[in-house]
C-alpha cells in the first residue's frame, strides 16, 4: 500500500525477495496453516500480482497466460503471452475509489488494494501494437470493459499505453 505511493526501489527489491518466501511455504493444495491468516496471505499475494500487473488482469483466465506492466511516466508498458494460442480481453482497472466508493480521492486504507494504472471512464488511450505496428485510440470505458487480444503460441506481444 505504501510502495504505490513512494516508491522506493530497495523496498521492490524487499517485496519480491519476501514473495518468494511466502510462496515456498505455501502446500500443494493450496493451504498455508489452515487458519483465518490464510486469507491476509491471499491478499498479500492479490496485491503484489496487481502490483506487477499494474492492475490489469485477463478474462478468461488460464493458467499458462503470462501478463505483466511497468509504468514509465504516464506510458504504461504491457507484455502479454501464452505457450498456447489464447483469445481474450485484458482487463484495466478503473479509479475504484471513485467509481465504488465514491470518495474525492485515492487515500489509505486497511485492507486496500491499491490503485496502479487506471483507465479513466473519459479519457482516450493509445494503445500502440509494437509487434504489428499498429495503433487504435480508446476510451477508459472501453479499456475497463476489456481490450480484446488475440495470442499466437510462444509470441510475446508488446503493448504501450499512453
Amino acid at each position: 500500500n505504501l510502495y504505490n505511493r513512494e516508491p522506493v526501489p530497495s523496498v521492490a527489491q524487499w517485496m519480491d525477495g519476501e514473495i518468494k518466501i511466502m510462496w515456498s511455504i505455501q502446500k500443494n493444495n493450496g493451504i498455508i496453516e489452515g487458519w483465518h491468516g490464510d486469507g491476509n496471505f491471499a491478499r498479500t499475494t492479490i496485491m503484489y500480482c496487481f502490483w506487477k500487473t499494474k492492475g490489469l488482469t485477463i478474462k478468461p483466465w488460464r493458467e499458462d497466460v503470462i501478463l505483466g506492466a511497468v509504468q514509465d511516466g504516464d506510458v504504461l508498458k504491457i507484455s502479454i503471452s501464452t505457450r498456447r494460442g489464447w483469445k481474450g480481453k485484458i482487463i484495466f482497472d478503473s479509479p475504484r475509489h471513485q467509481t465504488i466508493m465514491k470518495m474525492p480521492l485515492d487515500w489509505p486504507r486497511i485492507n486496500q488494494f491499491p490503485e496502479w494504472f487506471t483507465a479513466k471512464s473519459e479519457k482516450h488511450y493509445a494503445v500502440h501494437d509494437l509487434i504489428y505496428n499498429a495503433k487504435k485510440i480508446y476510451t477508459g470505458r472501453q479499456l475497463q470493459e476489456g481490450l480484446t487480444i488475440h495470442l499466437e503460441p510462444r509470441i510475446e506481444r508488446y503493448l504501450l499505453v499512453e
